[in-house]
């Protein structure tokens, strides 16, 4: 199978990475798995007393 073709572009210059800033994503939450899902992957549905 052959590889498909891209036209790449080349980079002229220095790309600016924005600054990294603390606490940016605090309140960003993830989709946490119910019980249902947790017991089915093996793992408690519940968090277990002293879990860290």
């Amino acid at each position: 199978m052959a590889a498909p073709k891209f036209e790449v572009p080349e980079l002229k210059g220095y790309t600016e990475i924005p600054l990294l800033r603390e606490g940016a994503t605090a309140d960003v939450k993830s989709f946490p798995a119910n019980a249902q899902i947790q017991e089915a992957l093996g793992f408690p549905g519940e968090l277990v007393e002293n879990w860290h």
